[in-house]
């Protein structure tokens, strides 16, 4: 017989497992690769309004489709945040934060989608 307090742990691990895919953000089939991050400075963006960019050297994609640029998108008035991923490992910084600048300067929150990773 299963001893009670084992069946409980499984129940508290089913039940963090939910919490923590209740949180996650889905990339919604665009291509992307997130960069890996240290384990600090991470926040949640459950609950916002959400607007994934994939990030290329040329173009960015989101779900409406290919653009050159942030401002040819059409925001909602209940968007609260753009979140700018990479779309693979060879995107440069200075193409990310080009964007980043871009989104700041049409008065849009950023935040950059990345894996969370182990600090080494």
């Amino acid at each position: 017989m299963i001893n009670r307090g084992f069946v409980d742990l499984l129940f508290i691990l089913l039940c963090s497992t939910i919490v923590l895919l209740a949180q996650s953000v889905r990339l919604e089939g665009l291509a992307a690769e997130p960069a890996k991050a240290g384990s600090g400075g991470n926040q949640s963006l459950a609950g916002r309004e959400l607007i994934l960019v994939s990030v290329f050297e040329r173009h960015i994609e989101t779900r409406d489709g290919v653009m050159k640029r942030l401002g040819s998108m059409q925001l909602d008035e209940d968007t609260e945040t753009v979140v700018l991923v990479p779309a693979n490992k060879e995107i440069s910084h200075h193409r990310i934060m080009d964007l980043w600048r871009e989104a700041e300067q049409l008065g849009m929150d950023v935040e950059l989608g990345v894996e969370p990773g182990e600090e080494d």
